[in-house]
């Protein structure tokens, strides 16, 4: 740009041409065009504009459609039990057990044939090439008939991609299913007596599969596939997916309507040893007999109940603040609790799962570091807990904000006001409280620094913590901690550059 400057300065030198020969414009015009500094008064160009620094925490803030249900990969967590296909057959016709199906509405599932392929389309013929540019080349036609108009052509990439996108529009893609009830599923079979097959169901359907004799009554399969489950799963929580879910992959639409979630919360209160079905009140009121091996479903650890309840703050005079009970929390297709007490980077999560594949209906609890059981949820590559976890809704048990928003909430309870303020943290392991001095407040994470009396230090989120508060600092107890602080970070830091500058010994 100094040499386009210069050029035109010395000397009182003619202005340079706008123009070269060929009519392109010239080196200057062309600089002045791009919106660079020159003659004529060109604007400099514009200042590019300087991205803003994150707010600490902001990662953690919800993004639209962040906690909105994926069905289908929920259903691939490892806590989840999907619906068993349990094949069934009458006079000929073929079908499963629908999921879902609850005992008074038995549904069935027909396989319908892949629609047939489109055809290939045919490619249209090379456009003819232009005549002259007096206009293009008509061959005269006797009669006079007038010319044929020209017609459209359409390449072959345009045929494909109309192809696809007609196949995206109105084939779905995998099987489909037709879903039949009992009577229907009679009807369809040719049954003569069509009452009478559905009042002796379990007798008159046959099951299909080969895990079982031959010409076995599907009653009888039933009855000892529930017993599998039996009464050991009476008393257990759960939460089962509504069978328009299990059935589409998608969330369900009485749901999406009522604003809850597609996945009910109840518990097994009995079982039918006569028919192998078990009986499940929900915390709607009502009340389901089922197969349970019919049903996608995951068990719920003990006391899981949802708490969004902010406790009151520490009064000025000091008191024992308890710490938060067990958190319901989810991530992906998981549920489970973050459990107090954890130290940093030692935080525990408690989620329900079956025993053993050979038995479901046997529950089991787990305890799994947090990491882990984000690692079990499918979000194991972010390795950020805090931002994948999620708080779970009081009532409507969906899922709301990330657990670093929540744990930064119940930390401001305290805040950077508590720097300086003597309590005793109660170590569980221990069975006793130990004294200490809260020395920092981190505001991206809603947790402490506490120095203890004898010498030690940890990082602690203070409202998973049993705490006995001392009264509100006194005057000059904050900026005395602040120097202590200080203090230890620069003997730290020297002690760390002394062991870096250290040489080896030689030998």
């Amino acid at each position: 740009e100094g040499n386009g400057a210069e050029g035109g300065a010395e000397g009182g030198a003619e202005p340079m041409d706008t123009a070269t020969a060929d009519g392109s414009p010239a080196v200057g015009e062309k600089r002045k065009a791009d919106g660079a500094a020159g003659e004529g008064g060109a604007k400099p160009p514009p200042k590019k504009k300087k991205k803003k620094k994150p707010k600490p925490g902001a990662a953690n803030k919800p993004k639209p459609g962040d906690h909105e249900e994926d069905i289908a990969a929920e259903s691939e967590a490892s806590c989840v039990i999907k619906a068993t296909p349990v094949p069934v057959v009458f006079n000929g016709l073929a079908a499963t057990f629908a999921a879902g199906c609850a005992s008074g509405e038995e549904e069935f599932a027909i396989r319908l044939p892949d629609p047939p392929p489109e055809p290939e389309p045919v490619p249209a013929p090379e456009p003819q090439p232009p005549g002259d540019a007096d206009g293009p080349t008509q061959t005269p036609q006797s009669g006079g008939t007038p010319p044929t108009p020209p017609t459209t052509t359409t390449t072959k990439e345009e045929a494909d991609e109309r192809r696809m996108s007609k196949q995206s529009t109105f084939l779905p893609s995998g099987p489909r299913f037709e879903y039949l009830t009992l009577e229907e599923f009679f009807v369809r079979a040719g049954a003569s007596d069509v009452a009478a097959c559905v009042a002796s169901w379990r007798e008159t359907i046959r099951h299909g599969g080969d895990d079982g004799p031959g010409d076995t009554p599907i009653g009888g399969w039933l009855r000892r596939r529930g017993a599998t489950w039996g009464k050991a799963s009476v008393g257990y929580q759960c939460e089962v997916l509504n069978p328009d879910a299990a059935r589409s992959g998608g969330s369900s639409a009485l749901m999406e309507k009522q604003g809850g979630t597609s996945w009910r919360v109840g518990e097994v209160v009995d079982f039918d040893v006569a028919t192998g079905e078990h009986e499940v009140s929900f915390l709607d009121g009502s009340e389901s007999r089922c197969y349970l091996f019919l049903q996608t479903m995951r068990w719920l650890p003990t006391k899981y109940e949802p708490f969004g309840t902010v406790p009151e703050p520490p009064p000025e005079g000091g008191g024992m603040m308890m710490a938060s009970p067990p958190l319901p929390v989810g991530c992906g297709g998981m549920r489970g609790m973050l459990l107090p007490g954890g130290k940093r980077g030692e935080e525990l999560v408690r989620y329900a799962a079956p025993r053993d594949a050979s038995t479901p209906g046997v529950m089991a609890e787990f305890t799994v570091p947090a990491t882990e059981f984000e690692r079990l949820g499918g979000k194991g590559t972010a390795k950020k807990w805090r931002q994948s976890l999620r708080l779970v809704h009081v009532g409507s048990y969906k899922l709301g904000e990330t657990m670093g928003r929540w744990l930064r909430t119940l930390g401001n309870l305290t805040g950077d006001a508590s720097v300086g303020r003597h309590l005793e943290i109660f170590w569980p392991g221990d069975g006793a409280f130990y004294g200490g001095t809260v020395a920092a407040y981190k505001t991206e994470t809603g947790e402490h620094e506490v120095y203890y009396d004898d010498g030690g230090k940890e990082t602690l989120q203070l409202s998973m913590q049993t705490v006995r508060w001392g009264p509100a600092p006194a005057p000059g107890a904050r900026e005395r901690t602040l120097k202590l602080v200080a203090e230890e970070t620069e003997r730290a830091k020297n002690e760390k550059g002394k062991k870096k500058s250290g040489g080896g010994g030689g030998g």
